[in-house]
């Protein structure tokens, strides 16, 4: 149909339905179009008109339901969003996020344009325009770092993108703005950019290489200045060579760092190697790598710590060669070393462990119970709080003196010594010392000590014995005289018979008082010793009595010893006495001899003994023995353990002093119910001289005319002693000291002997008045007497061959005897 028809046709339907259905048909007949016909066509057309208004109402239902879903996205977006104007930027809608943190308070019609909310200045609301404007014809665009102003007046650093908004208005198009706030991201990229700031500025500060290495290309991405000043050169030269830091690495160790990314670890690898500067210096590094993965678990990149510890080689280079020293001396010591780390309760010990107590060092257990429970119950708590309050104080020495525990039982009496070494910090984390075995010292100390008190007591039991023998020539001279002078039948003679009786005893008393303080007169010769003990069997049978087994083991072979025979006798005759005595209900006595050598060791461990060959007598019983402090005090003089009366307590003493004269030894045993044994060493002699002294004269008459020169201090025996000589015939001159008997002599030149005392006051003792007696007459004899013979007239405990002396207290017949053997052999020198 036309437009004209369509006209018409719609003149007609406006007439019918004003009710003129004439005029319609009149209007439809100009076209020969029939009533029924037009019914017919708008029909039709409404059934189409229906549909298509169903049609689009299914378009509206579907468009209000999009629309509500976009309405729904749109306020759920998690970021601020904005539908505004394209054309003025004013705000059409916006979703929750942007009222809360962008929009003020009012709603909707009153919202600002979103201009003010771009930044500060009209640069930043025109950039905004520019990008409407673009979004506009290009539907989209995107505007970075704006600063928002928040509705809370703080500042949101944001990024803007828009997007155009089809719609069929297209005299006001809008723009969707999604706002990303940045501020977070930004500060985060901030304390990003100062934390590597900070990082790079620390990182050339400090004396260690920092360093990033990209595996994809070997490229470093960062090194640390500290590289130049170790590895002395450039990083720039690193960075665009990365191969010089390998080529750096001596050859020898390229090996150890040649990795491949198989043997990184998670927490990554260390190794150590030697570089060599370009100016030739070799220096040691300690490198740690680490790698970095990606999401798929793969290395990207590798970051490490590269630091010079040259020192802390050479450090360690000191400490190993000093440990190595520590070790090589700790084990070349024969004294027990330990080294004791306090942190782990661990202590090495050296091997004087064995050699000293017994124990294997590594049979101990580790801790410091392998110390602490070989110490003396007794003393194990002060010992352990003594060295704990060592460790936990101040104190860098520690010291003490307790009893350990040797292997086979036994107690070491030891000193221990300990260095606690500390840290920087002053925490105790080592100590070290040593154990020394002091039992022999403290023995020896001990022999030591009774040596030096018998020396004393022998001192002063030495100066009372010169002046009591003095009394004694006097007494007993007196009494022999007495005792030759009155009838038989006189009573007197019997009183002079008990004095000089006395005074032998008091004789014999001061003669062991001079054997013990080693100031008799000796004279030593070779003896056979096995020879000797058989002469004395006899003797010691009728002595000891029957109830005494006496038994003589007597070594094949024997040596000589170099002794004064008679003094040995009498030594012996001792022994036996005092075992007999401790032997009360009898017993066996057991005299043995044997060749022996004591060695430097058992002089080291004996006060006094001289390494060599020695002739051992030993007297050992079967009697009830001696405690230890009895043992202790056994050579004391006047110490005994017999009831009173029944021992002096001088004969083991006067035993000591005369070995000790003889420059042996003595050593005595001894166990309550066990017994005694005193074993004596006399020193032996390899060749026995032909002729081993003076005989004295035997002859019956011991009288003289000879003129004799008598030099005695004492006012008393000087007179005793001339009268004597002058009843025996001889011509006598007395003189008080030295320098008399000097000018004496200057105004005579015929006697025939000097007689003289050693020990004279006046500044001229007897060997100095005889050295100027044979000054000026060198043929004269000279015969010393003496109560003591002291150092002048004895040297090393022996008298000198060409000396004559006669020993105080001494009766008529020696004195005798002495003068006329002296004078007979003076006599036969002179003769040609």
């Amino acid at each position: 149909m036309t437009k004209a028809s369509d006209q018409i046709k719609a003149d007609a339907i406006e007439a019918l339905r004003k009710g003129r259905i004439d005029t319609a048909q009149d209007i439809l007949s100009r076209e020969g179009i029939t009533l029924a016909e037009l019914t017919h066509e708008l029909l039709v057309y409404q059934a189409e008109l229906e549909i298509q208004t169903q049609e689009l109402r299914d378009v509206n239902v579907r468009f209000e339901s999009s629309s509500r879903r976009f309405q729904q996205l749109f306020k759920a977006l998690p970021q601020p969003a904005m539908i505004v104007e394209a054309k003025t930027g004013h705000v059409i809608d916006f979703n929750r996020q942007a009222e809360r943190s962008l929009l003020p308070a009012k709603r909707a019609m009153t919202v600002p344009p979103i201009f003010r909310r771009i930044g500060h200045g009209s640069e930043a609301r025109d950039a905004l325009q520019i990008a409407l404007s673009i979004a506009n014809q290009q539907g989209y665009t995107r505007l970075n770092d704006c600063q928002l102003e928040t509705n809370r007046g703080a500042i949101m650093q944001a990024d803007l993108f828009l997007e155009y908004l089809e719609d069929d208005d297209y005299h006001n198009p809008r723009i969707l703005v999604l706002i990303v706030d940045q501020t977070e991201r930004i500060a985060d990229a901030k304390k990003l950019a100062e934390s590597e700031r900070r990082f790079r500025q620390i990182a050339d500060t400090i004396n260690e290489v920092f360093w990033i290495l990209d595996l994809s290309d070997g490229s470093i991405e960062y090194v640390s200045s500290a590289y130049e000043r170790i590895w002395g050169r450039s990083c720039a030269a690193l960075l665009q060579h990365p191969q010089q830091w390998y080529e750096a690495i001596i050859d020898a160790d390229k090996p150890a760092v040649n990795l491949t990314m198989t043997e990184f670890q998670d927490n990554g690898c260390q190794f150590e190697y030697r570089i060599t500067r370009p100016d030739g210096a070799i220096r040691w590094i300690s490198d740690t790598r680490y790698p970095l993965k990606d999401e798929n678990d793969s290395i990207q990149r590798l970051i490490g710590v590269a630091k010079d510890i040259t020192e802390q080689k050479a450090a360690e280079h000191a400490i190993l060669e000093s440990n190595e020293r520590f070790q090589i001396v700790a084990q070349a010591t024969s004294d027990v070393v330990w080294d004791w780390n306090l942190v782990t309760d661990t202590i090495w010990w050296n091997d004087g462990m064995g050699k000293q107590f017994g124990y294997a060092p590594e049979s101990l257990p580790s801790d410091s119970s392998s110390w602490t429970a070989h110490i003396h119950p007794q003393h194990r708590d002060r010992v352990l709080t003594k060295v704990q309050a060592a460790i936990h104080g101040n104190a860098q020495n520690w010291q003490d003196e307790y009893l350990f525990a040797r292997a086979d039982g036994s107690y070491a009496l030891v000193i221990d010594r300990g260095f606690v070494i500390r840290d920087k910090d002053g925490k105790p984390i080592r100590m070290v010392g040593n154990i020394i075995d002091i039992t022999q010292q403290r023995e020896l100390e001990e022999q030591l000590r009774q040596s030096q008190r018998l020396e004393a007591l022998g001192q002063l039991t030495g100066g009372i014995a010169h002046d009591f023998n003095n009394l004694l020539t006097i007494i007993l001279g007196n009494a022999e005289i007495l005792t030759e002078d009155l009838a038989k039948g006189d009573q007197h003679r019997q009183l002079a018979q008990m004095i000089l009786a006395a005074a032998e005893r008091g004789a014999e008393l001061t003669h062991r008082l001079l054997a013990f303080a080693r100031k008799q007169t000796l004279a030593p010769k070779a003896v056979d010793v096995n020879k000797l003990m058989g002469g004395m069997e006899g003797l010691l049978r009728r002595a000891l009595g029957e109830q005494v087994e006496i038994e003589m083991v007597q070594h094949g072979g024997l040596w000589h010893a170099m002794v004064d025979a008679p003094q040995l006798e009498n030594a012996l005759l001792n022994l036996c006495i005092n075992a007999r005595d401790a032997m009360p209900d009898g017993g066996r006595l057991t005299l043995e001899t044997a060749n022996v050598e004591l060695d430097d060791v058992y002089a080291s461990q004996h006060v006094e003994v001289q390494p060599g060959q020695y002739v051992m007598v030993a007297v050992s019983d079967t009697g009830v023995g001696m405690d230890a402090k009895s043992l202790a005090r056994a050579f004391e003089p006047f110490y005994t353990t017999k009831d009173g009366g029944k021992g002096s307590g001088l004969g083991l003493s006067m035993v000591y002093g005369f070995i000790k004269q003889s420059r042996g030894h003595v050593k005595i045993y001894s166990e309550l119910g066990q017994g005694t044994a005193v074993k004596l060493y006399l020193p032996s002699v390899a060749n026995v001289p032909n002729n081993q002294g003076i005989t004295e004269s035997v002859a019956a008459c011991h009288t003289g005319t000879e003129k004799i020169l008598l030099v005695e201090n004492d006012e008393l025996v000087r007179a005793h002693v001339e009268g004597l000589l002058k009843q025996l015939g001889y011509e006598i001159v007395s003189a008080a000291n030295g320098l008399e008997a000097i000018e004496v002599l200057k105004q005579r030149d015929d006697f025939d002997l000097l007689f003289t005392d050693v020990v004279m006051p006046g500044g001229m003792n007897g060997p100095q008045l005889a050295d100027e007696v044979h000054r000026l007459y060198p043929n004269l004899a000279v015969l010393f007497t003496s109560g003591y013979a002291e150092n002048a007239v004895v040297h090393h405990n022996r008298l000198d061959p060409s000396v004559h002396l006669l020993q105080k207290p001494y009766s008529k017949q020696r004195l005798a005897t002495k003068i006329r053997t002296i004078l007979d052999l003076h006599q036969d020198k002179r003769q040609p």
